[in-house]
């Protein structure tokens, strides 16, 4: 479904997770607050731990389950991106050392066009009704905001309480 490595531009790419990664991947984390997007918890991050983390998104992939990628900005990690896939829905999560609107969009935008040669039909990301900034962002590379009767049709929304703090932004792909 996915390749192993995508350049966006000349400075920005985007790879499959591997182990050889490992020590660049726990000092990346080590360098945030809070990485819980992920599923990733701060006080329980060791290099053991991490391993299993990749480990398992290695089996995903294979299962084409999900398809974790690190961000690379001029060869530093920067970020973590992954597309978990439920049928022909895909749920866009990412991890960024800093909230940089430009990497967000190149590269969402990257696999808004990557995801049109795939089987599915949708890519999707929830976002916290609060970061008012990633909601317009969405909505000028061509995503739009769901309401809970579009959710309930493409089969994305599971528990209707969490439109209290979330919003559904999606694309069609």
């Amino acid at each position: 479904m996915f390749i192993k490595r995508y350049v966006i531009n000349p400075l920005l790419e985007i790879k499959k997770v591997e182990i050889d990664q490992i020590n660049q991947l726990y000092d990346f984390l080590n360098s945030l607050k809070d990485y819980h997007q992920l599923g990733l918890i701060k006080d329980e991050m060791s290099l053991i731990q991490l391993e299993k983390y990749i480990l398992s998104a290695k089996k995903q992939w294979t299962d084409k389950n999900a398809f974790l990628f690190v961000i690379y900005l001029d060869n530093v990690i920067c970020g973590l991106i992954k597309i978990s896939i439920d049928k022909t829905n895909g749920r866009i999560e990412y991890l960024l050392k800093n909230e940089d609107v430009e990497i967000i969009e190149s590269v969402i935008s990257f696999l808004i066009k990557v995801c049109k040669s795939t089987n599915l039909k949708w890519l999707y990301i929830v976002v916290d009704k609060s970061k008012a900034k990633l909601a317009k962002l969405l909505k000028t590379i061509g995503m739009y905001q769901l309401n809970a009767i579009e959710l309930k049709e493409i089969n994305i929304l599971k528990d209707e309480s969490d439109l209290l703090i979330n919003n559904y932004w999606a694309k069609k792909v």
